[in-house]
Formats: C-alpha cells, structure tokens, sequence
C-alpha cells in the first residue's frame, strides 16, 4: 500500500502553547493560546526544490510545483479548549495571532538546527 499525499496538502506542522499577557498584546487576557502553522517545505518534496510526486496511478504522475501557503490555527485554549473556533481570521484577535506568530519565528530560529544538505533522492524507475 502507498501512501498518497493529495498536491494540495502541506505535510509540515509546527505549533506553540503559551499564556498571553494583555501588556504585550490586545485581546490576550492573559489566557492561554494556540497557534499552529502548516507549511510546505519544497526542501522534503520527493525531487527537492523541483516538484514533489503527489500521487501515481492509472493516468499517471501528478506533481506539485509551488510551494502551498501557509495555513495558520489560533486558539484561546482557556474559553475554547476543545479548540472548536480558529480566531486566525478574527480581528480581536489579531495582535495575539502577531506575537504568537513572533513566538513561533523565535522558538523555531532557538529550537530547530539548519537542514544539512541530504543525499539526493534515488531516481524513480518509470513503471513500464
């Protein structure tokens, strides 16, 4: 069995939980919040930085060839714990999305090394 990724799908996930004071930024009332991102990473496609094979079957290969944009989640865990309500678009909750999107930027640079450079990808053998 393969497993199929659609080419409309990021596979890249990172999030951040933490208490967001009002001083730092409006809305946060000092509750806990949620952000979590999803992302493309061209550098994990299957041939990388070129394309990414989505899925192979009976009409042939489907590829991605740009990067999908960044999808964002926002939670304020404190009134909505089972997380039911994305505030990502809700503008009274704009500055906590900013600094907990700053947080995120900070703990990636603190917490994640550089990607060293891995060996290429094998070369797909065509079907045939």
């Amino acid at each position: 069995m393969r497993i199929q990724v659609p080419e409309h799908v990021a596979a890249n996930f990172e999030g951040l939980v933490a208490r967001v004071s009002p001083s730092v930024a409006t809305g946060g009332a000092d509750h806990l919040w949620k952000i979590v991102r999803s992302f493309d990473d061209p550098a994990t496609w299957t041939e990388p930085n070129i394309r990414h094979l989505a899925t192979d079957g009976p009409s042939g290969p489907t590829y991605c060839v740009e990067p999908l944009p960044d999808e964002w989640e926002l939670y304020d865990l404190d009134t909505d714990p089972i997380e039911t309500k994305n505030r990502e678009g809700d503008p009274a909750a704009a500055d906590v999305l900013a600094h907990l999107k700053g947080q995120l930027s900070a703990e990636r640079t603190r917490c994640v090394p550089n990607r060293n450079q891995p060996w290429p990808y094998t070369k797909r053998i065509p079907k045939g």
